[in-house]
Order: C-alpha cells, then structure tokens, then sequence
C-alpha cells in the first residue's frame, strides 16, 4: 500500500527500500560452476544502491538457507567476508541474536520451517516492528533477506 494509507493501519509500516536480482538461467537447471560469485555480487550492489544503505547498516539478515553453506556463499558472495572466509565470519557468536549481524532469528529453513523464504519474510517485518519478545534485534532499523542460487535476489526492508 502507500505510505499515506500505512501510516493509519493498525501495524507499523515496514517498507521495502531496495531489490536487487540476477540470474545465470541458461537453459540448465546445473548450478554455476562459480557457485554463484559473478550473480551475488551484482545483485548486491542493485538492492544496496536502491535502498541507500550499506552492508554496515544492516542489522539483521534472513538468508534463504535450503542447505546451511548457503550462510556461507551468502555472506562472502554479498561481501560481508571475503570469499573463503565465512568460516571464521561466523565463529565467535558474530551471528547469533545478540552478535553482531545476528543471521535467521527465526530459526530458518533449516530449524523453522522450509517455506520457500516466506518466513524469513514474514521474520524480517516482524523484527522491524519489534515483534519478536526474546529473539529480537535490538534497535532493529534494517533487515535483509538473501537467496542464492542460480538466481541471486535481496531485498532490504526498513522501518
């Protein structure tokens, strides 16, 4: 809806600020043998750019996670770490909810439910509203939702 039309609904508004999608659908359903390093990369500049922010004004991100190494390409591919580095990205607690970029608070395709990223949708509004009791993100402004794969698409939403 509209922001005007927003502002009077009973819940608070979560806007959606940036996309950014691309794809390497060539007539193969195989993945890339580059596992996803030349459409990630592009797709972030595209939802960064549109939405004004920074991988540093990110508060919280919901990584579609059909397989748990896809934390991992997401985090490196979307250059919160360099590629080969999400390993020790991760280590310390720095995704937990109270690290610093706190990853699939809600659990996940892999604890929640696999609902094909809808969850993790629904997770990111929530977080933004501060919904969420004992998961919640602190100060939570920006949220960003990740999917990998032959087709790399993100989406920013904010308050």
């Amino acid at each position: 809806t509209t922001p005007e039309r927003a502002r009077d609904l009973k819940k608070k508004p979560v806007y959606v600020s940036g996309m950014g999608r691309q794809d390497t659908y060539r007539g193969s359903s195989i993945p890339n043998a580059t596992l996803w390093r030349d459409t990630m990369p592009k797709a972030a500049d595209m939802v960064y750019g549109m939405a004004g922010v920074t991988r540093d004004d990110i508060d919280a991100l919901m990584i579609y996670d059909s397989f748990s190494i896809n934390i991992w390409f997401s985090l490196e591919n979307f250059g919160f770490c360099k590629p080969g580095e999400a390993g020790d990205f991760t280590q310390g607690g720095r995704i937990e909810l109270d690290g610093e970029l706190p990853v699939n608070t809600h659990g996940g395709h892999l604890s929640e439910s696999y609902m094909q990223g809808w969850l993790h949708q629904v997770e990111a509004v929530r977080q933004l509203r501060g919904e969420c009791g004992a998961r919640q993100v602190k100060d939570c402004e920006n949220v960003q939702f990740i999917c990998r794969g032959n087709l790399a698409a993100s989406l920013i939403y904010r308050n």
